[in-house]
């Protein structure tokens, strides 16, 4: 992993405003060039390698092992087997969450980067974390030495009638309601875990760490346990297939109510001069009206009244010192001074709100994913009862799963999440990461995605 060319600092002098003059003098003497080389530009191909053949080497674990336990275990005991397999399955994404809550507490350059140099904290906007340092430490686990049996078997191929079985049942339309009920129930749980940091960090101002810390704290367990509960509650009731398509419709029905008021809990958008709300007020005119502001600029400062500026600059800022005393900052602007509450972003006010949203989120985490055990009971039993062995279609599901819900969810979330993006970040006339969101936009779209997939799922499963 490359550097990243820039280091930010906490200092709250730099930014600040300065004459057109200097400005254009400043510019003379900086050119914008690619910080983009050969070693960087290969990080990327290399990681979508890494992903291709994780994807490779995950993909036989939940078919062939829920395959397996379904041979070999009582039609009455399946279920609650193949829910310890899911759910030892996710414990993987729990400790993934966990190592993510430390290593980015580390930032982004820490190995190439002198200590005394790194001037911000992971509190500030402009932190990256050490996201690369899971990657290195789940490594070793590769490194174990390899075990090779002596009891050697050779493949069997297809049995003749396997092209004639397997198109049968895709021609089934019982069995691809089912699967693409699994589709879309598995895009729900890619969608909202791959963006449900993100959400939480900026709607409670939230670090990245923390909020990783919190999803692997509360949400991964509640879901591991509640995807053992749905196949023990399968084994107790002795659920039919019929019976199993109901108790998964009622608990997205439940999990669609209980995640209403999720629309409502979160804090409103900070106020940013010049940037929200979207009627200028002149604020930012007023302080930096004799400034000449990089367009680039972002070095969040916070007025005493709220006010959240993007850059001292932005603030009118000409001369700052700090007091010692009231940890507070006296500001020099065109010849008169105010005070600034501190440096870097206002936060929010609405902190106590994030126990109602763990609670509610928690809730919908248990109470939807004890249909995953039921829902892959169901589709083994179809297959093996109706279609006189279409079960090795089943191997198949998961390739299914991932082309239709894993590769397209991840982005039409995260179109949906820039869609609320009132500030793009820009460097060297590009866009890079958004720096300001319509807090409410943001809630009001990325949850009501999940509640348009829920009733499709619900409506396929009822079928």
């Amino acid at each position: 992993v490359g550097p990243t060319n820039s280091r930010p600092t906490n200092n709250i002098t730099t930014g600040l405003c300065q004459s057109r003059s200097s400005i254009a003098t400043l510019a003379s003497n900086h050119s914008c060039v690619n910080s983009y080389g050969q070693t960087q530009q290969g990080v990327f191909p290399v990681m979508l390698l890494g992903q291709l053949l994780l994807g490779i080497s995950t993909v036989p674990i939940q078919p062939f092992g829920m395959s397996y336990v379904d041979d070999y275990a009582s039609r009455r005991n399946s279920p609650f087997y193949i829910g310890i397999l899911l759910a030892v399955t996710s414990l993987g994404p729990a400790a993934g969450f966990m190592m993510g809550s430390f290593t980015l507490r580390f930032y982004v350059d820490f190995d190439k980067t002198p200590t005394d140099q790194i001037q911000i904290d992971s509190k500030d906007l402009r932190w990256v974390g050490a996201w690369w340092l899971g990657f290195l430490i789940a490594s070793f686990l590769a490194f174990f030495r390899e075990y090779w049996s002596d009891n050697y078997h050779s493949l069997s191929l297809p049995p003749p009638g396997f092209p004639r079985i397997a198109l049968r049942t895709l021609q089934n339309p019982v069995f691809m309601l089912m699967c693409l009920g699994q589709v879309f129930c598995a895009g729900i749980i890619v969608g909202v875990v791959t963006f449900l940091a993100k959400f939480m960090e900026r709607q409670f101002n939230l670090t990245a760490s923390y909020a990783t810390m919190l999803i692997g704290v509360v949400h991964m367990p509640v879901c591991v346990a509640a995807i053992v509960i749905g196949g023990a509650v399968m084994r107790r009731l002795d659920l039919s297939r019929s019976g199993a398509a109901k108790w998964c419709s009622l608990a997205i029905i439940c999990t669609l109510f209980v995640s209403v008021p999720l629309l409502f809990i979160g804090c409103p958008t900070q106020r940013v001069a010049g940037v929200f709300p979207t009627s200028r007020d002149g604020s930012e005119t007023a302080c930096s009206g004799r400034c000449e502001c990089p367009q680039d600029a972002f070095n969040p400062v916070c007025a005493s009244d709220g006010t959240e500026f993007r850059s001292p600059c932005h603030a009118g800022c000409i001369a700052m010192e700090t007091d010692s005393s009231s940890q507070k900052v006296q500001v020099g602007v065109a010849g008169w001074r105010w005070w600034l509450r501190a440096a870097g972003t206002c936060g929010s006010r609405c902190a106590h709100l994030l126990v109602v949203f763990m609670v509610l989120s928690a809730l919908t985490c248990f109470i939807g994913p004890t249909c995953k055990a039921p829902c892959f009971s169901t589709i083994l039993r179809y297959t093996h009862m109706d279609l006189g062995g279409g079960a090795g279609v089943f191997h198949n599901t998961p390739v299914i799963h991932l082309y239709a819900s894993f590769l397209p969810t991840p982005v039409i979330y995260g179109s949906v999440i820039d869609s609320s993006c009132i500030l793009w970040g820009r460097k060297c006339g590009k866009k890079t990461s958004c720096q300001y969101y319509d807090l409410d936009s943001f809630r009001h779209r990325q949850v009501p995605l999940a509640y348009f997939i829920k009733p499709l799922f619900t409506r396929l499963k009822s079928h």
